[in-house]
């Protein structure tokens, strides 16, 4: 009974916001960035070009339950983004803007599951402007990075199961001789991954000391609880294998931590705290029909 009151508790009278974080490479401390206090900001990458860091990210507008994708520029001594702009905005849940280099030309996938495919977009002018050039698959996917590996590219993605899976237990994988210009194709016997601790993608890639490892999420625990870092011992057109290699479990006051990506000597991620409420009802009893009503997947 004392659990059940709980968790009405928590339902009622709190709410969850998430926090963009940044770190230098060499550093353990991860630093909060300064935000509006009505939106969440989550799924952070990072792109330095002309010595600046510029973080895209998921803006969540927590009254209206909507998320969209804007791109601010790191300000180090003030812990801040500056210039902050909304670089795409649909009637329909956007997430994970995946922004990524090839050939000298910026791209984006964003995530865009509510609106059944796996959209690519590219930069018109860096980092404000993008159009969508094409649809690279249909299907209620999730958080899709791609990969440039020994002249393929690889599309990782998590089939949601439905509109309102937050696991993603699924990952498959499907191979393309061009992106732009050709379709992905599934020459593996996906899933390849399963089960909500390793499968859902959490960032781009790395590649280290000669090693490739993917970065996962595990929502074991609970939704986005923590990174796992998984070290890739085979990928092929057919076969892909891998291991963990270490996992990162949130810092010190954050309930979850499900983004992690880099460029230059900086970290990016993302941390969610649960925000307590009591001072009326009132707004307790909008934050519960709010969530009653929720009807997408929202982050």
């Amino acid at each position: 009974m004392f659990d059940l009151l709980k968790k009405i508790y928590w339902i009622i009278f709190s709410t969850h916001q998430w926090y963009i974080l940044y770190r230098k490479k060499d550093s353990k401390n991860w630093i909060k960035l300064k935000q509006p206090k009505n939106v969440s900001r989550a799924d952070s990458f990072v792109i330095y070009e002309n010595e600046k860091y510029y973080i895209f990210f998921e803006e969540f507008d927590i009254k209206e339950r909507h998320g969209y994708l804007c791109v601010g520029e790191l300000n180090q001594k003030d812990n801040s983004l500056e210039n902050v702009k909304i670089i795409l905005k649909e009637n329909y849940h956007l997430s994970f803007p995946n922004v990524f280099r090839c050939k000298s030309e910026y791209y984006m996938i964003p995530e865009s599951h509510a609106n059944n495919e796996i959209a690519l977009y590219k930069f018109v002018e860096f980092p404000y402007k993008l159009e969508k050039i094409k649809t690279l698959k249909k299907g209620n996917y999730a958080d899709s990075v791609l990969l440039e590996y020994k002249e393929k590219f690889y599309l990782f993605t998590n089939k949601s199961e439905n509109s309102s899976d937050l696991h993603s237990k699924n990952l498959s994988v499907f191979v393309s001789n061009d992106f732009i210009n050709n379709d992905f194709v599934e020459t593996h016997q996906n899933p390849v991954i399963q089960g909500s601790e390793f499968s859902r993608m959490g960032g781009k890639f790395i590649k280290e000391n000669n090693k490739l490892y993917r970065v996962s999420q595990d929502c074991k625990t609970r939704y986005g609880y923590k990174i796992n870092i998984m070290e890739v011992e085979k990928l092929t057109q057919k076969e892909y294998k891998e291991k963990l290699a270490i996992y990162i479990y949130p810092p010190k006051g954050y309930i979850a931590f499900h983004t992690l990506n880099s460029d230059n000597d900086i970290e990016v991620a993302d941390g969610k705290v649960v925000v307590v409420n009591t001072k009326t009802i009132f707004k307790g009893i909008k934050n519960l029909i709010n969530i009653l009503k929720r009807k997408i997947y929202v982050k």
